[in-house]
């Protein structure tokens, strides 16, 4: 073969064909002598160890013909799989193949064969420099950068007071992926794929809780009915879900309530909130001379007190931190024992006389729910009132300013993924 750079050289020729002695054959032949040039191109071709990358070979004939070639390689540390390439007319053609790195081999530089197969009998080999690099090992998600993000993520979405509440663990970190649930939901901080040092973080609203007043049952009316032969009793009824707001509304006065009767309401107190501890407040007032709206006014300055002192004790506790098992015990106790706790009998009936509102005190009572953070879905069922199942019921004895048992259904409904 000439060298790779030379021209092609024509040559003439006779083949003679003999039959037989008086019989002969003279056929006039032409032949070429030439050199098929196949290159490597940016050497050493770098590629990590059991990783894949194109490279580029560059094949030039020195005739004016068509050719076929096939390029391969299976060799130590590499594989080059085989293509086929067609070069026309004796033009020069560049081409990309694919070298894949075996795994488990050591890095380093290392000469490697190319095979070039030409015709079907007919190949050569071409050396060929590699340099093989250590693997990179993957990106981690670094815990303290995730906490941060979530907590982040988590203080814009409203923290303890937002759709999703208290948190209910720690913040699970995989190598890829972190995660901390809340009563409402849960965040999420996730590598981002294109990005080895981004973090993605996403909010999930998951379920929300609901209270509903669905009514009382009077069991023993008043035994001085003032004005009239019945009782008209009212409910000021105060939910703290400790935001330091708690949302206070007045029922009633009921007309002609006696000892016996069924009374329903089907009020929603709180719909749509993330399940943290929340308590039922209620004052019961039997309506004489006073004013119902004022003495309501009066209970939900004083509720406003109380819900802010327990908030404030939530706030300190550490229940929502930015890691940790979220709201326990001692923050719960802490909370919810003044959620719980009595507004005061001398309270309830000074407001009343100190406004001169003219009715009378029958009594108070109070109700939890998710108090702990295993409690935070629908409590189980206590009956039903008027047909509809209760879950929480609460029960203000007066003595002889009457008896009455108020009935509620708390519940935890799934929802809907939605992103905060």
């Amino acid at each position: 073969m000439a060298p790779a750079n030379s021209p092609h050289t024509c040559h003439s020729a006779t083949l003679v064909i003999e039959a037989s002695a008086d019989s002969r054959v003279e056929v006039p032949i032409q032949f070429i002598i030439g050199s098929i040039m196949v290159e490597v191109l940016d050497t050493p071709i770098e590629v990590t160890v059991g990783e894949s990358v194109p490279f580029s070979v560059r094949v030039t004939p020195s005739w004016p013909f068509d050719v076929e070639l096939t390029l391969s390689a299976d060799a130590l540390h590499v594989v080059v799989p085989p293509q086929s390439l067609k070069v026309t007319d004796g033009s020069s053609v560049t081409t990309s193949l694919t070298l894949h790195a075996r795994r488990l081999m050591d890095p380093g530089q290392y000469t490697e064969t190319l095979w070039v197969k030409w015709f079907s009998d007919m190949d050569f080999t071409l050396p060929f420099e590699v340099r093989l690099k250590k693997p990179v090992p993957p990106p981690e998600l670094e815990p303290d950068r995730a906490i941060d993000l979530i907590h982040q993520h988590y203080l814009r979405t409203g923290g303890r007071l937002g759709p999703l509440g208290y948190p209910t663990s720690e913040v699970r970190v995989s190598s890829y992926k972190a995660t901390r649930q809340y009563r409402g939901g849960q965040i999420e901080a996730t590598l981002n794929a294109r990005d080895s040092i981004g973090v993605i973080t996403q909010a999930l609203k998951t379920q929300e809780s609901r209270v509903t007043f669905l009514g009382f049952r009077c069991i023993r009316e008043s035994e001085h009915d003032g004005l009239s032969g019945t009782d008209e009793p009212y409910f000021v009824i105060a939910v703290d879900t400790g935001n330091g707001v708690p949302l206070t509304k007045k029922f009633g006065p009921f007309e002609n309530t006696e000892t016996g009767r069924e009374t329903g309401v089907g009020a929603f107190l709180v719909n749509g909130n993330a399940p943290n501890p929340l308590s039922i407040r209620v004052e019961a007032y039997e309506h004489d001379h006073g004013d119902p709206d004022e003495t309501a006014r009066a209970i939900q300055e004083q509720m406003v007190e109380l819900a802010q002192a327990a908030q404030s004790i939530a706030s300190g506790s550490g229940a929502d931190a930015a890691d940790g098992p979220g709201i326990g015990p001692a923050a719960t106790a802490g909370a919810v024992g003044l959620l719980a706790g009595p507004l005061g009998a001398l309270l309830a009936v000074g407001v009343v006389s100190v406004l001169g509102l003219g009715d009378d005190w029958i009594g108070q009572g109070v109700a939890l729910a998710f108090t702990r953070p295993e409690q935070a879905k629908t409590p189980p069922p206590l009956g039903t009132f008027q047909g509809n199942p209760f879950n929480a019921k609460i029960d203000i004895n007066g003595g002889p300013e009457g008896h009455y048992e108020l009935f509620f259904d708390i519940h935890v409904k799934e929802v809907e993924q939605t992103t905060l």
